[in-house]
């Protein structure tokens, strides 16, 4: 799968609710396609809602986010940021390695639960 991710310019993530009830905690799940595109070096695209992710994103310049509901705008700011896609992908480079779950980190969680 990571094989694939990597292939392709951008990762869309983003997808219907169960329900429109409260509480909506998808708005701050982080999907595993999304640690997986940005470990493949893959920048995201990431619906507005998803607010964990949107920050991130925000934060980082990883990718670029989008609401479903202005589709205009949306396409407008993908448009943009495959004409930024340079700064978008070094960024993703930069930061890679925060998506990446090495045997450094593992010790380092195993660490934490077990002390």
């Amino acid at each position: 799968m990571m094989k694939e991710i990597s292939r392709a310019m951008f990762s869309l993530i983003s997808y219907m609710r169960a329900n429109s009830g409260e509480p909506r905690n998808d708005n701050f799940a982080l999907p595993h396609k999304y640690f997986d595109s940005l470990a493949a070096g893959t920048p995201v695209i990431v619906r507005k809602d998803f607010l964990s992710m949107a920050n991130q994103v925000k934060r980082l310049g990883v990718g670029t986010i989008i609401d479903p509901e202005d589709v205009e705008r949306s396409v407008e700011k993908v448009i943009k940021a495959y004409s930024n896609y340079s700064n978008i992908l070094r960024n993703v480079e930069i930061h890679q390695h925060e998506f990446v779950w090495s045997e450094d980190k593992e010790k380092q969680f195993l660490e934490f639960v077990l002390s």
